[in-house]
């Protein structure tokens, strides 16, 4: 839960006049049963209204990785999001620059290095 207020501060504080990427990382089996799919779903859909263009997927450590995918896949293309999955950082961050959004990458590297995965 603190997770989820954290995140809608720090997207309250983004310059919602330009498009904004996200770069989520996953740990373990992180499926969503279908009531919290469904609030996923209603969240992203609020995102991409505030100018979420491309979504950055990292998936480690985990045994279901096609599960998790698929389930993340069918919640973005509802909402038409971009989106692609990653086994490390830096290939997710590669990608974003590839997206024609602004992008801090050593500030990302930084967070990542300050706060191993």
């Amino acid at each position: 839960m603190h997770g989820t207020r954290q995140m809608a501060v720090n997207i309250g504080n983004l310059d919602k006049s330009r498009p904004w990427a996200q770069l989520s990382c996953l740990f373990g089996e992180c499926l969503l049963p279908p009531s919290t799919f469904n609030m996923f779903v209603k969240q992203s859909k609020i995102r991409k209204e505030m100018g979420l263009q491309a979504l950055a997927i990292v998936i480690l450590d985990t045994d279901i990785m096609n599960t998790i995918k698929q389930q993340l896949t069918s919640a973005y293309q509802e909402v038409g999001i971009e989106h692609a999955f990653f086994t490390s950082i830096d290939e997710a961050i590669q990608w974003l620059e590839q997206q024609h959004i602004e992008l801090d990458s050593q500030f990302i590297t930084q967070f990542y290095n300050d706060h191993p995965l």
